[in-house]
C-alpha cells in the first residue's frame, strides 16, 4: 500500500487514518500540492486546479502568519475551500473521554480539540 500511495499512484481511491492537530500546518503535507501525502493529482510540479494553488499560497501565507485572528481568516478560507471542492471525505472522528480536576478553570475539551487546546487561557483555581 506504501509503493501505491508514495510510488506508484497506482489507486482508484484511498483509505487512510491521517493524525492531525488544531494547528492547520501541521497538515500541510496532505494539502500542499507538493505535499508528500497530498493524495489526489499526487507528485505535481505546480498546482494541478486553481484551488490547490490558492490553497498552497494559504499555507505559505499562514505559517509565517503571527496575528491570530489573521491566521484564522486564511484558515478559515482552506477549509471554505475544502468543503466546497471535497478532495477528502472524512469518515470517522473516534471517541475520545477526558477528565481534568476541578483545580483548573476554563477548561473546554472539544472532540477535535482535545484538552487543552485553550492552554493559554486555562489557569488553576485558588482552592479552599
Amino acid at each position: 500500500m506504501i509503493t501505491k500511495l508514495n510510488s506508484t499512484f497506482d489507486y482508484d481511491a484511498v483509505l487512510i487514518a491521517l493524525t492531525g492537530s488544531m494547528e492547520p500546518h501541521f497538515g500541510a503535507n496532505v494539502w500542499k500540492s507538493s505535499g508528500h501525502l497530498h493524495m489526489w493529482y499526487p507528485s505535481q510540479e505546480a498546482p494541478a486546479t486553481e484551488w490547490e494553488k490558492e490553497i498552497d499560497n494559504i499555507f505559505e501565507k499562514g505559517v509565517s502568519e503571527l496575528d491570530l485572528k489573521k491566521r484564522k481568516k486564511l484558515y478559515d478560507r482552506w477549509q471554505k475551500i475544502v468543503s466546497d471542492q471535497v478532495p477528502m471525505i472524512y469518515t470517522v472522528l473516534p471517541a475520545a473521554l477526558y477528565a481534568i480536576h476541578n483545580k483548573f478553570g476554563n477548561t473546554y475539551p472539544t472532540p477535535v480539540g482535545e484538552m487543552f487546546h485553550n492552554i493559554e487561557r486555562m489557569f488553576v483555581k485558588k482552592m479552599d
